[in-house]
């Protein structure tokens, strides 16, 4: 289990697919009691390798939770031992520091433009339009596009974007017909990534 200070809560577990055909349906269950008789969610969860992921947020302050994960297979459910973390006592966002625009709710920042942000973690940007923004530690960025993976950028470095996942540059040229768009350095052309 890790967390952030957005109340953001990632849980992951080590799972090896050698011997299995088929994969189970994994899920994360979230209980205000170590018996999980007060269940408040039931988080699905993606395998990625040798792990299985999920997250969630919007869980209140200062309170202890317990996690658990569950996998159904062929009607049979199987559960994990519980661990227990207790949620941060202030949830903050990076964006919060950021003036608010003329349009309520949207966010103005000098060097990545207009934003609109969400506590999930997801933003609708004005020009690149949805994507996942994560801080990092000095005040740059790290943003997941459904179309480009992974991107970082920071200040003085927008528009330029490192794409992690392939390890080259694309540059944000504009938004045009509602579709936002790179030039990608690798390529040399100019490609399509968000819609």
């Amino acid at each position: 289990v890790s967390l952030t200070q957005s109340g953001r809560v990632s849980l992951s577990a080590p799972f090896s697919t050698e011997r299995n055909s088929t994969l189970p349906l994994f899920s994360f269950i979230i209980s205000k009691d170590e018996a999980f008789s007060e269940i408040i969610r039931d988080v699905p969860a993606l395998t990625e390798g040798n792990f299985i992921h999920a997250s969630l947020f919007d869980l209140k302050p200062s309170q202890l939770y317990f996690a658990r994960i569950e996998a159904t297979h062929r009607a049979q459910r199987k559960s994990g031992f519980p661990v227990r973390f207790i949620t941060p006592a202030d949830f903050s966002h990076w964006w919060e520091r950021l003036s608010e625009s003329q349009t309520a709710g949207w966010r103005k920042s000098s060097w990545f433009g207009n934003f609109l942000p969400h506590k999930s973690g997801w933003i609708y940007h004005a020009e690149m339009n949805w994507l996942y923004a994560y801080p990092g530690q000095n005040g740059d960025l790290w943003l997941w596009s459904e179309d480009l993976g992974w991107l970082w950028t920071q200040d003085q470095v927008y528009p330029h974007l490192y794409a992690n996942t392939i390890s080259h540059w694309y540059y944000f040229l504009k938004k045009q017909g509602g579709v936002a768009r790179f030039y990608d350095y690798s390529t040399e052309k100019v490609i399509s990534g968000g819609k």
